[in-house]
């Protein structure tokens, strides 16, 4: 089957907002204690690519962050994340030539991030690309955030598509985790500049249908 779904993770993909988000989460647990600032190396190994929720889970398990700071520091975080963003210039403006080829030659175009919606959409705006995006979803449209499948599947049933018919550009430990266990072809990037035409290009040829044969008179088709 021909490849008919693109799904493109927001953050690292997109726009390069690691180090906002990881800013803007410190920022905000700075007031909690001292000791529940996640430092780099800390990220890298444990907490790059997960929520904010789950960050916060993890540092409970991790730190002893008390639980029911946790909302307070959800929206002190989302806050000073809005803030940078609204401030940020490292762009790469291709992005949306990139998309508007792959529109052109009609692919569908989904976002699927661990971030909340609004900074999503704030994020594509700023892009420039908010019209090119068939459907976003975020992590309030799922219950399991990446690590889980359940955000890109999510996206593939409302699609109508097969994970044979899929590839998602990942950039994370976890967000890549989450894209092979869906089953879909996956694109691994390391930033936004690494989204160009050529290297979606490439995991689309790549991409192979299944081959099924009999297993016998009395079974079903069987994926090989």
């Amino acid at each position: 089957m021909a490849i008919k779904l693109i799904i493109s993770d927001f953050d690292g993909v997109l726009l390069d907002l690691k180090e906002i988000h990881f800013e803007s989460l410190n920022r905000a647990l700075k007031p909690v204690g001292e000791r529940f600032v996640i430092t780099p190396e800390e990220h890298v190994k444990t907490f790059d690519g997960l929520s904010t929720k789950r960050k916060l889970k993890l540092l409970s398990k991790i730190k002893g962050f008390p639980a029911d700071q946790a909302d307070t520091v959800n929206t002190l975080k989302q806050k000073f994340t809005v803030d940078l963003i609204n401030d940020f210039s490292k762009i790469n403006y291709d992005i949306v030539n990139v998309i508007t080829v792959l529109k052109n030659e009609g692919y569908l175009f989904y976002v699927a991030s661990n971030a909340i919606r609004a900074t999503i959409e704030l994020g594509l705006k700023k892009l420039g690309i908010e019209n090119l995006v068939d459907r976003v979803y975020s992590n309030q449209d799922v219950k399991n955030s990446k690590p889980n499948a359940e955000i890109y599947l999510a996206c593939m049933a409302d699609a109508g598509v097969n994970p044979n018919e899929t590839v998602i550009i990942e950039d994370s430990k976890h967000g890549r985790e989450a894209a092979v266990l869906s089953g879909a072809h996956v694109c691994g990037v390391d930033h936004s500049f690494n989204f160009t035409l050529d290297r979606i290009k490439e995991t689309i040829a790549r991409a192979k249908p299944p081959v099924i044969r009999w297993a016998g008179k009395s079974d079903l088709n069987v994926l090989i």
